[in-house]
């Protein structure tokens, strides 16, 4: 019994990893499409930082956040809000790449 417990606790914890790592992706993935392109640096700075209980997305530029919150002369373009708010969406994308559907 203890190595079949084993067993499925370990790909549960496998599946669990794999479902974080689709969801980031596919929220990164979201948030750099809605990213506005100049030159593209803004679109580049996006990144995911994989964590053991969580991750963080993050923009390598220090404008980026007048860009997603807007300024007194520039609207917000929220392009990491809007993402975050699709999250059931992301979720259900996620879980049906690691055949959790």
């Amino acid at each position: 019994m203890k190595g079949a417990l084993k067993e499925v606790l370990v790909d549960l914890n496998t599946r669990l990893r794999k479902f974080k790592q689709a969801y980031a992706q596919e929220l990164l993935a979201r948030t750099e499409r809605r990213t506005p392109v100049d030159t593209g640096a803004l679109q580049r700075g996006w990144g995911v930082t994989m964590r053991q209980t969580g991750f963080t997305i993050y923009n390598t530029k220090e404008y980026a956040s007048y860009v997603e919150f807007g300024t007194p002369h520039q609207p917000p373009k929220a392009m990491l809000r809007t993402s975050l708010a699709e999250g059931e969406q992301i979720a259900e994308i996620a879980a049906r790449k690691v055949g959790l559907k």
